[in-house]
Order: structure tokens, then C-alpha cells, then sequence
């Protein structure tokens, strides 16, 4: 009768962990597929300022980026967190993504108007949010 108890209490309490760990999944993998994005946005601009590639795949590869975080973004979004510590994370990854989204943003907006010394200037914020994401995909 003992173990019975004790088996539905430790699902009980598994349970109860169940969203937070949901949520902390899910973080993580919209953080590995924001990091991934934010990337090839950087590199995509790295290689528009050295030459090696023209300004319109540039472009479409940096609006490809943007338009794929707006979706990663959207979805972490739909998350709800269920206690006070799920909050906090909640909070955490939003502003990650967020930052990331609105840095990739910023850079398609530059290179639409062909200033690239505006884009140069995204290239370190794109390295800050690429590494804040990598440090939350852990």
C-alpha cells in the first residue's frame, strides 16, 4: 500500500514539473532555431561586406531569416507559463528571441536601403543575440 502511495505521489509531482519542463523545451528549441537564423543573417552580411556575394541574395537570404524568427517567435509566444519560475524563463526566451528578431529586422531594413554601414553596425548586435540564444539552447 506504501509504494502505491508513493508512485502516485511521485506522478503527482511529475506532473506538476510536466509544463515548466514544457516550457523549457520549448525554449530551447526556438533557441537553437533563432540562433540558427540570426546566423545566417550574419554571415549573409559578412559576405555582402567583403564582396563575396551580390546585395539581392543577401537581401532575400537576411528576409528569409526574418521572416522564419517572426515565426519562431510567434510560436514560443503561444507558451503559457504556469508558475512564477516558468514565468521567469517565459520572460528570459522572450527577450532573446525578441532582441534577435528585432536585430535581424533592423539589418534587412539597412540593407533594403543599400547603407551598409548601418549593416556593418548589426553585425555585432547579431553576434550578441547569436550568442545569448546559443547559451539558452544548452
Amino acid at each position: 500500500m506504501r509504494w502505491v502511495l508513493g508512485v502516485l505521489l511521485l506522478i503527482s509531482l511529475s506532473a506538476c514539473a510536466a509544463p515548466d519542463q514544457k516550457l523549457q523545451d520549448a525554449g530551447t528549441q526556438a533557441a537553437r532555431e533563432a540562433a540558427a537564423e540570426v546566423g545566417t543573417a550574419r554571415v549573409a552580411v559578412q559576405q555582402l561586406l567583403e564582396g563575396k556575394v551580390w546585395a539581392q541574395p543577401a537581401n532575400q537570404l537576411v528576409a528569409d531569416s526574418e521572416k522564419a524568427l517572426d515565426g519562431i517567435v510567434s510560436g514560443f509566444d503561444s507558451q503559457q507559463p504556469s508558475s512564477q519560475d516558468a514565468q521567469k524563463l517565459y520572460d528570459e526566451y522572450s527577450q532573446a528571441l525578441d532582441d534577435a528578431a528585432k536585430a535581424v529586422t533592423t539589418l534587412r531594413i539597412a540593407l533594403k536601403n543599400n547603407d551598409k554601414a548601418a549593416a556593418a553596425q548589426q553585425v555585432g548586435g547579431l553576434e550578441k543575440s547569436a550568442q545569448k540564444l546559443t547559451e539558452l539552447a544548452r
